[in-house]
């Protein structure tokens, strides 16, 4: 029965990403996700604060004014006048006679008047909101029992709503079940009420600014709204398209009408200009004040007006309200982007990793994956210090899971293969090979290439004879050793070792790992080869077992490599004439008596680093030109000084014998002594009988192939 074919890579890659992005998509609709992303907000807050404002700063909004209920006014006043809190309406009305006095834009009262007190004490206050500034109270927008109306409320809860001419494009919440207000003669007096309460996220953190407030069909203001309206002498609010238009200021909302704020170090404490209420209370020069919006709070620790920022500092409410204020005249407020902007950015994540994982390994597929996270902090960041809000949380769990996923993918469909390639190839290939076919197993066709590669033939000199010493199985095992000691140096240098051939070993450089001196690393094979067959040598002669010699043959040039063979039995191997002429190198060595031949193509590339001497200029049997080759000796630096002057020696003898002087190149050849001096003494006494033609070229032209 056939195999079931496996989808594309990136078809199986596309639909993990895709099962990624649906699955945060689902987790971010469900809010699961929601306490995460609050908590790298803050995060993102805690990196992007400005600067905390040093004493010669100027502050971040010089027209804003904090008038401070201290623990320390608190104790000043009862200390001097016995008065504790709630200070009496009297007190109240001296602050904003002060405020008066300055020519304060606003004042905002952030306490709830609901106690009762005397009738002329409440005139005294009465007349201080109605002679001074556009003075705003606090209502208590409540949002617990039974929802109900109060017809003696109705009136003042119509004269304190403000106009809203909205288009819809906003929905303000209505949570509210009743509206405690003032005493009725103050809510007349005062400019209007206010909510002050803060919506809070799930974690009851402050990070997002009511704007307006629905109660029985009506509009109120925030404390932030009133003071914009206030400074604008704005008499209603026009909502277009999620905009807000106070007199002169348009101011972008969410939704739901809110802003998110951007908190200042130490959550504005230091922001703002300030006083304690005692020290406005007693001071002679209100100047300070002057033109001023005021919000007039406590701080103190006994009066529960608290509250937590993801800054981490507890500040008194009014600290919030002065922030959001800031934040709106000065446009530095924050905006939550489109949801389907972070839909877009987790969805091409989550398929970008989940295609790099799937063409990668998986050291560099979780590189890859931890870089991309690194990137979206840095991308979410950057957005937030330009006010704009990205989820971070559902990108970096799409690259994360994205890579999971991937990884699953790989491991299910490619464990196989690798289980298969491992086993078919690690006996040939380097370890590196071995992880490049992994890595791409794509690379395993049939068609092959054709590029630069230096092909290795070694094969162990007496080998006939001794198969008639020893028994088959000790041949096999001796023969095994010698390849395996052969093998060891090709792998330590990444060639590939293409195949045994009996005794002999055929393998190249530069497949399928590019290697830009592949032919120095053959030579260097070569030469580490012949050291270790000559220590083994001596290592079998202790055993008395037969010694071996071996003979190898080096070329470089352009071969076809690839996968050849069935598609149920593949070989990856080499063809070409390149491939053939280092065979016959190889056999070269009986004539010369050598060790190891290279051509020249592997010579020239390496030359700085090796020891050689030229050999010959040989016709090859297929070949129209000659080759030049040489006997490689060593590596540079390797051979004493005696061999290199025999070196020195035949090379002036073979320039005798291609000058046609065969007399005076035999004797010099003759004084030598070594086997490949020998075949050029013969050569040069058949010539000094029969010279060759007048065109020769001084090549030797080989018998054999």
């Amino acid at each position: 029965m056939a195999a079931r074919k496996d989808l594309p890579r990136p078809v199986q890659a596309l639909l993990a990403g895709a099962g990624v992005a649906l699955l945060v998509g689902l987790l971010q609709l469900t809010g699961l996700l929601e306490l995460w992303e609050l908590k790298t907000r803050d995060l993102r807050t805690t990196w992007t604060l400005r600067p905390a404002r040093k004493e010669s700063d100027p502050y971040v909004r010089p027209d804003l004014f904090f008038i401070d209920v201290t623990d320390a006014s608190l104790a000043k006043m009862d200390e001097k006048f016995h008065h504790t809190w709630p200070w009496p309406r009297e007190i109240q009305a001296e602050l904003l006679t002060t405020c008066t006095r300055a020519k304060s834009t606003t004042v905002l009262y952030d306490f709830l008047f609901a106690e009762k007190g005397s009738a002329a004490d409440l005139k005294i206050l009465v007349d201080a909101i109605g002679g001074g500034p556009p003075t705003y109270l606090v209502g208590g927008f409540r949002e617990t029992g039974v929802r109900s109306s109060n017809p003696e409320a109705a009136p003042l809860l119509k004269k304190t709503a403000i106009e809203v001419d909205s288009d819809g494009s906003i929905s303000v919440p209505d949570p509210y079940t009743q509206v405690v207000l003032p005493a009725p003669e103050l809510c007349r007096a005062a400019a209007g009420v206010c909510d002050v309460s803060t919506p809070r996220d799930r974690d009851r953190m402050i990070r997002r600014y009511r704007l307006l407030s629905t109660f029985d069909g009506r509009w109120y203001p925030s404390f932030g709204l009133a003071a914009l309206m206030a400074r604008e002498k704005a008499s209603k609010v026009v909502v277009r398209r999620r905009q807000l238009t106070i007199g002169s200021l348009t101011l972008p909302v969410e939704r739901d009408g809110s802003v998110m704020i951007r908190y200042y170090p130490r959550a504005g404490i230091d922001s703002f200009a300030w006083d304690s209420a005692w020290n406005v209370l007693n001071t002679e020069d209100p100047r300070v004040l002057q033109g001023k919006i005021v919000i007039v709070g406590t701080s103190a620790s006994g009066l529960t007006d608290l509250r937590e920022t993801p800054v981490g500092e507890t500040v008194a409410g009014a600290t919030i309200h002065l922030t959001a204020i800031s934040n709106l005249l000065n446009g530095e407020y924050l905006r939550e982007a489109p949801a389907w902007i972070s839909g877009v950015l987790f969805t091409l994540l989550a398929a970008g990793v989940a295609l790099s994982t799937r063409f990668t390994s998986a050291a560099a597929g979780g590189a890859n994956a931890a870089a991309t996270m690194v990137g979206v902090v840095g991308l979410c960041t950057a957005l937030y210090a330009g006010r704009w809000i990205v989820d971070q949380v559902p990108p970096m769990l799409a690259v994360g899971f994205s890579f999971a996923a991937t990884s699953a993918v790989n491991f299910l469909h490619e464990g196989r293969q690798r289980l298969r390639v491992k086993r078919d190839f690690s006996r040939y290939v380097s370890p590196k090979v071995v992880d490049k076919i992994l890595r791409h197993p794509d690379a395993l066709h049939l068609e092959g290439e054709r590029k630069p590669l230096t092909i290795f033939f070694m094969d162990f000199a007496g080998f006939t004879a001794m198969s008639e010493k020893l028994d088959p199985s000790e041949l096999v095992k001796l023969i095994s050793e010698y390849h395996n000691e052969a093998a060891e140096e090709i792998f330590k240098t990444e060639g590939t070792l293409d195949k045994f051939i009996g005794d002999a070993i055929m393998a190249y450089w530069n497949d399928p790992i590019e290697q830009a001196d592949h032919p120095l690393r053959a030579c260097l094979t070569a030469i580490g080869a012949q050291k270790k067959l000559l220590k083994m040598a001596e290592v079998m002669k202790q055993r008395g077992l037969p010694e071996m010699s071996a003979r190898i043959g080096l070329n470089t040039g352009i071969a076809t490599v690839g996968n050849m063979g069935s598609k149920e039995q593949v070989n990856y191997t080499l063809i070409g004439d390149e491939v053939n002429l280092a065979s016959r190198l190889e056999g070269v060595n009986k004539e010369f008596g050598t060790k190891i031949i290279i051509s020249e193509a592997t010579y020239l590339p390496a030359k700085d680093r090796l020891e050689v001497r030229e050999l010959a200029l040989i016709k090859v049997k297929g070949k129209k030109l000659p080759v030049r080759i040489y006997e490689l000796i060593g590596a540079r630096g390797e051979i004493p000084p005696e061999r290199r002057e025999v070196v020195r020696k035949f090379e002036a003898a073979l320039s005798d014998f291609r000058g046609r002087k065969f007399r005076e190149a035999a004797e010099a050849f003759r004084s030598l002594g070594d086997a490949a001096s020998g075949v050029y003494v013969d050569l040069c006494e058949r010539y000094v009988k029969d010279p060759p033609a007048a065109d020769w070229d001084g090549s030797y032209q080989m018998e054999h192939k």
